[in-house]
């Protein structure tokens, strides 16, 4: 079933429809295709929006490409859990080293947050190893 956004549309100003237009990921791609329709009709020229849209739509796939950093406080407790041969700490660098976006070939966070995850998780095997030959030695 479909819904007739025209309704709610015809009632927004001009301003909240070159919002939406120019920010289409937070809407349903029918409600767009109205708001765009709506726009011609009271011969706003959309395209002067175009380069608006598509900066912003270059902005989300760079941060996307990036990755984002990991949480600090996060990462903190991971190293601690990893340096006391927890595997929290291994787990955790895991995670900040592998994480991918779900449908995606991008990581999660960025290469920064990477490599100490990376990091965090050898230390986390490393002390885990030590502890574990230590205690049955």
């Amino acid at each position: 079933m479909k819904f007739d956004f025209t309704e709610q549309v015809v009632n927004k100003t001009d301003q909240e429809l070159i919002q939406i237009f120019t920010n289409p990921q937070d809407y349903q791609a029918d409600f767009v295709k109205v708001v765009t329709e709506e726009l011609n009709k009271r011969g706003i020229n959309e395209e002067k929006y175009q380069q608006e849209k598509d900066q912003r739509e270059r902005i989300k796939k760079e941060q996307l490409e990036k990755g984002r950093p990991g949480d600090p406080v996060y990462m903190t407790v991971g190293f601690i859990s990893a340096g006391l041969g927890g595997l929290i700490g291994i787990i955790a660098g895991i995670v900040y080293s592998q994480s991918k976006i779900k449908g995606t070939s991008h990581y999660v966070y960025n290469e920064e947050t990477r490599k100490k995850g990376i990091l965090m998780m050898f230390i986390g095997i490393f002390v885990f190893l030590i502890l574990s030959i230590w205690k049955f030695s």
